[in-house]
């Protein structure tokens, strides 16, 4: 889910950008994606165990790169930066991805968090910005900067600040939450423990009423 969160966090990075540069950004991302998920299946993972180690780091890794997001996502970033930080946070995905098998239909549940938490969080820079200006009667041109981003480049002065400064503010909450709920998938990950429980003396009957699969045997069957 938290990948899906960065993802939609990229995107929406994306659209009040140039047309141009916003396809540009979505580029290092799934570049680094592909290759994290085939060099740590290609190099590491050449049969089946646990890769409990691996996981676990690459979760640290994953929510170091969401905090870095959340410093640099703004309009005058250094590009060769950004790009390299989404580079090796999609790069992260990948291997994470395979390491944990999550391979789960969680995309729709996690860009309805993060869409949300987005509008939300831009909704409330905006009115405390322009409360903070003092400058009142702006409801309409909230409502519209909420459906439509590329606005902000039709404003100018103090609106053209404010919504620039909440969009920044939106983007920055949206990452930090991406980082704490990696967090949090890391404790739940270390909890599972590195060695899986032994199974090896229940009874079918137990294993069966566990939801666990049945002792298949290789050996021939004679007599």
């Amino acid at each position: 889910m938290g990948c899906t969160i960065l993802h939609s966090g990229v995107c929406h990075f994306c659209t009040w950008l140039d047309a141009a540069v916003a396809g540009l950004m979505l580029i290092p991302t799934n570049a680094g994606f592909g290759l994290g998920g085939v060099l740590a299946g290609w190099l590491h993972i050449k049969k089946s165990g646990s890769f409990y180690t691996s996981c676990l780091i690459c979760f640290v890794l994953f929510a170091a790169s969401n905090l870095v997001i959340s410093q640099i996502a703004t309009p005058n970033a250094n590009i060769y930066v950004f790009v390299t930080v989404l580079f090796c946070n999609g790069f992260i995905t990948g291997a994470l991805l395979n390491y944990s098998l999550a391979h789960r239909p969680i995309g729709s549940f996690g860009s309805a968090i993060s869409g949300g938490l987005f509008i939300r969080t831009l909704q409330e820079a905006l009115r405390h910005g322009f409360k903070h200006e003092n400058v009142k009667g702006k409801a309409d041109l909230i409502r519209r900067l909420l459906g439509n981003p590329r606005l902000v480049y039709q404003l100018s002065g103090i609106e053209h600040d404010v919504a620039v400064e909440g969009y920044v503010s939106a983007l920055r909450m949206l990452f930090i939450f991406g980082a704490v709920l990696s967090l949090a998938m890391l404790i739940f990950q270390a909890l599972t423990g590195w060695t899986p429980p032994d199974t090896k003396d229940l009874s079918a009957d137990e294993r069966h009423a566990a939801g666990l699969s049945p002792i298949v045997s290789r050996e021939a069957v004679t007599g």
